[in-house]
């Protein structure tokens, strides 16, 4: 299992399309929702689509704009899931869904204690997407800390 956190800048443009390693994706909301003026929205949206198993890292995990991506969503014909943010609700979905952060900063107050909160619990094994061989040899190469 790893846990991480983010903290949305109120000059952020929020989490944008990626996908997680692993099998099970848990995202604990964790800031008050009277920090949200908007009662609409402002959470997450889950794509039905799912990053193949053969791309690389980067490809797969980071939330850079990236036309791969925006192609497995319009192909899946742009089903997706919204799950409006909510103080200590959990969002649960498959890993390798691509998703992103449903994220206005208009619709947020301002100030530290209001910036948006949300810590993730990734579970399962982490899948091998790439050898590091095949990712010298595709060009991208992805050192872990």
């Amino acid at each position: 299992m790893n846990i991480w956190a983010t903290k949305l800048d109120p000059d952020s443009n929020g989490i944008g399309l990626r996908s997680e390693d692993g099998d099970v994706i848990v995202a604990l909301m964790v800031t008050p929702h009277s920090a949200s003026r908007s009662k609409k929205g402002q959470g997450y949206r889950i794509y039905r689509a799912e990053v193949p198993g053969d791309w690389s890292a980067p490809s797969a995990y980071e939330a850079t704009p990236d036309d791969a991506k925006e192609t497995l969503v319009s192909d899946s014909a742009g089903q997706f899931m919204d799950v409006r943010y909510l103080q200590n609700r959990i969002a649960v979905w498959p890993a390798r869904r691509v998703w992103r952060t449903e994220w206005d900063r208009t619709k947020w107050r301002g100030g530290y204690k209001h910036r948006r909160m949300d810590l993730f619990f990734q579970f399962g094994e982490e899948q091998q997407r790439q050898t590091p061989q095949q990712q010298v040899d595709s060009g991208i190469v992805y050192k872990s800390r």
